[in-house]
C-alpha cells in the first residue's frame, strides 16, 4: 500500500490548479473524497490539475461554492482508460 501524502500539504500544494478558487473548502475535500472513491494520489493531483476539475465544477451549475462530491461524480462517470491517460499525460509533460 502506497503511502499518502498528508491532505493539508497536498491541497496547498495544488492550491494553484486552476479552478481551486471554484470549490468549497479548497482542495481538502475534494482530496479525502476522491482517495475515497478509489484514486491514488497521482491520480488525484492529475483530476485537480485538469481540465476536469473545471468540468466537474461547469456541470455543477456555480461559479463557486462547488462540493467535493461534483469532482468525484464527475471523475466516476469517466472510463477508466480516460482516468489512466489522464494520469499518464498529466506525468509525462504532455499538456491537457
Amino acid at each position: 500500500m502506497s503511502k499518502h501524502e498528508p491532505i493539508a500539504e497536498m491541497a496547498e500544494r495544488l492550491s494553484d490548479a486552476y479552478s481551486t478558487e471554484r470549490y468549497r473548502g479548497g482542495w481538502a475535500p475534494a482530496i479525502r473524497a476522491l482517495r475515497a472513491a478509489g484514486l491514488d494520489d497521482r491520480q488525484v493531483e492529475a483530476v485537480i490539475r485538469s481540465k476536469w476539475a473545471r468540468w466537474a465544477a461547469d456541470e455543477h451549475g456555480s461559479y463557486d461554492n462547488v462540493p467535493a462530491r461534483a469532482l468525484v461524480e464527475f471523475v466516476a462517470k469517466q472510463s477508466p482508460q480516460s482516468l489512466r491517460d489522464l494520469t499518464d499525460e498529466s506525468f509525462s509533460g504532455a499538456q491537457q
